[in-house]
Order: C-alpha cells, then sequence, then structure tokens
C-alpha cells in the first residue's frame, strides 16, 4: 500500500473531524452540538437547515452549520449548557 492509499485508508477511517474539510456528516455535525445521530437527522430536515441530499447521502454545509446554530443559539432557541 503506497503512502497516498495509507493516508485516504486512514482518513476514511478516523473519527476526529478534519478542520479543512468544507462539509461535515451528520455523525460529525451531531457530535459538534451534542446531540444523536438520530436527533441530527430529525434536525437536517428542518427546512433552514444548511445540507443538501446527495446520491442518499446528507452533505451538510460548515460553514452556514455553525452560522445556522450561531443564530439558534443567539434567538435563544436553544440552550447551550
Amino acid at each position: 500500500m503506497n503512502d497516498e492509499s495509507k493516508e485516504e485508508s486512514n482518513y476514511n477511517n478516523s473519527t476526529t473531524i478534519d478542520i479543512d474539510k468544507l462539509t461535515l456528516t451528520v455523525e460529525e455535525a451531531a457530535k459538534i452540538i451534542g446531540v444523536g445521530k438520530k436527533r441530527m437527522l430529525e434536525i437536517t430536515k428542518q427546512e433552514d437547515f444548511p445540507a443538501i441530499r446527495f446520491k442518499g447521502k446528507i452533505i451538510i454545509n460548515k460553514t452556514q452549520f455553525v452560522e445556522w446554530f450561531n443564530k439558534l443559539t443567539l434567538e435563544g432557541l436553544v440552550k447551550v449548557s
């Protein structure tokens, strides 16, 4: 296995969030705001949530996700512990 293949393999098996990515998975977004995957899937169905569905996957725009969450917390719609 060459270095590029090893790097790709490690990336796919990683449980950490790569800050250089432009998108988040449902699992990553759930981890960031402290909810479970099931609840995060419900949240992604909201009309104002910054995600698209592509080939059966939910792709969340990371920058817009942070803006969306900040807006909710500033409006008092979400309580942060």
